[in-house]
């Protein structure tokens, strides 16, 4: 998979965490299981971890909760 490929797909695990916590911290509202949320940050922890160019302020491993 080319370095385009892999952001592309990181950028997206990223968006979609932060739709779940917007639900969750702002709405009140949890739109998935515990268990699904956990796995999409642990994808996110290890594509980081598999390719050190992989870096976003929006990351799960930057940030905490939803402004």
């Amino acid at each position: 998979m080319k370095d385009r490929e892999i952001k592309k797909i990181y950028l997206k695990k990223i968006k979609e965490i932060e739709k779940y916590n917007e639900y969750y911290y702002d709405k009140n509202s949890s739109i998935v299981s515990d268990s699904e949320y956990d796995k999409k940050k642990s994808e996110i922890f290890e594509l980081e971890k598999k390719y050190k160019f992989l870096d976003d302020v929006k990351s799960p491993s930057k940030t905490v909760g939803f402004k």
